[in-house]
């Protein structure tokens, strides 16, 4: 999800597209964005009573998936493994 917010909020300051045609197509094709995410970060990320994954990113990752017309998957992985899994394309 960083990558993805970085290359559309950089295109979209020059830009007078959408948010959503600026998403890469292989995310844009697929219409599923990948957040790595390691749940146990109060406020951040953490499971809620109901067993729902809750927090300030996740909420911010939902209101990037909607502007960008695509549907949020989280993948909860640990810390150190968020990173190489963008680098590599396994998260977005």
């Amino acid at each position: 999800m960083s990558a993805v917010l970085a290359l559309v909020a950089t295109n979209a300051v020059a830009s007078t597209k959408s948010p959503a045609s600026l998403v890469p197509s292989s995310i844009r094709s697929s219409g599923v964005l990948t957040d790595g995410i390691n749940v146990g970060y109060p406020p951040f990320e953490y499971d809620s009573a109901s067993s729902t994954v809750i927090g300030s990113d996740i909420d911010i990752a939902n209101a990037l998936a909607k502007v960008l017309n695509l549907k949020l998957q989280l993948k909860n992985t640990g810390f150190t493994a968020i990173i190489p899994g963008i680098i590599s394309g396994r998260y977005d």
